[in-house]
């Protein structure tokens, strides 16, 4: 299978992306939707209803803010995908849109946890912290050898 990521399982998925900077609505559905695209045409799933899901996504969005410490919770059922936003740690109780298309929920979903569904700036941000970890660590370690410590 290629790198495409789509999921099929008897249950509900729930994703949840909490927001480190702000985004407007329009470019957080640009970009996930053109990963979900290219993810289900990979894997032979993408059609005119995937077609319609990706703009009606892309149209609830548009309007929205996605500030610092917002979340946004993505559940995909047998009847689609159920969109709902908070703006502290609540979990909504209902969803705010539900795009009726379990394909496109499922492909939506399954991006977000493969490597493409991280952006190449937060790989490398976490690429730049571990080395320096990793270095610190080794530093440290030195030091206590140095020292005769074991």
């Amino acid at each position: 299978m290629g790198s495409g990521l789509v999921w099929s399982a008897p249950v509900d998925k729930l994703a949840r992306v909490t927001m480190l900077l702000p985004l407007t609505g329009e470019d957080y559905a640009g970009k996930s939707g053109d990963t979900t695209e290219m993810s289900l045409k990979e894997v032979n799933k993408w059609g005119e209803a995937e077609e319609l899901a990706l703009k009606e996504y892309r149209e609830f969005f548009k309007q929205k803010t996605c500030p610092p410490g917002s979340t946004i919770f993505f559940a995909v059922t047998k009847s689609g995908l159920e969109i709902s936003q908070s703006f502290d740690s609540s979990i909504p109780k209902k969803a705010e849109y539900v795009v009726k298309n379990p394909v496109f929920g499922a492909g939506l979903v399954g991006t977000m946890l493969s490597v493409k569904g991280v952006s190449p700036h937060t790989r490398a941000k976490f690429g730049e912290n571990m080395s320096t970890l990793l270095k610190n660590k080794i530093k440290d370690s030195s030091e206590v050898v140095a020292n005769g410590a074991s």
